[in-house]
């Protein structure tokens, strides 16, 4: 929380203080699509175990919203085939709740590209205009 003061007057802003804040899918009960595929490549580290939730897919990847150690929102794609892999990236409250999160795969001459925006984003239109198209509740991806 960010509090200002000037003479007697004062003014508090609040930003997200938990992801489930900016990404209500994080805080929905477990189900069984949630779960990581099974790979021969191990899951990212860094990610708070049991906390992904699963968003979509396209005909070459899936993708799963999850929390970071730090309490960041995470994005997480995985790629299956010949050369299967899984990409992660994560962004503080903040940055996820302004401009969300991209994330590019890529193995064995497959690419994957995803953009998962926060809650309260329902304009699109930028990241449409980069090629991106809506694939789930939050989710564009590049077909």
């Amino acid at each position: 929380m960010l509090c200002v003061a000037w003479g007697s007057l004062g003014a508090c802003a609040s930003g997200p203080s938990e992801p489930q804040d900016v990404l209500e899918l994080l805080e929905a009960p477990e189900q069984a699509d949630d779960a990581f595929a099974e790979s021969p490549v191990a899951v990212p580290e860094g990610l708070v175990a049991g906390s992904q939730r699963w968003v979509g897919e396209t005909g070459v990847a899936r993708y799963w919203a999850a929390v970071g150690a730090d309490g960041e929102v995470c994005l997480v794609g995985y790629l299956a085939g010949a050369a299967p892999t899984y990409g992660s990236t994560c962004a503080s409250l903040e940055a996820f709740a302004s401009r969300g999160l991209q994330l590019g795969v890529r193995a064995g001459g497959t690419t994957a590209d995803a953009w998962l925006l926060p809650d309260d984003d329902d304009d699109t239109a930028a990241v449409e205009a980069q090629g991106y198209r809506s694939v789930a509740a939050n989710l564009l991806a590049k077909p």
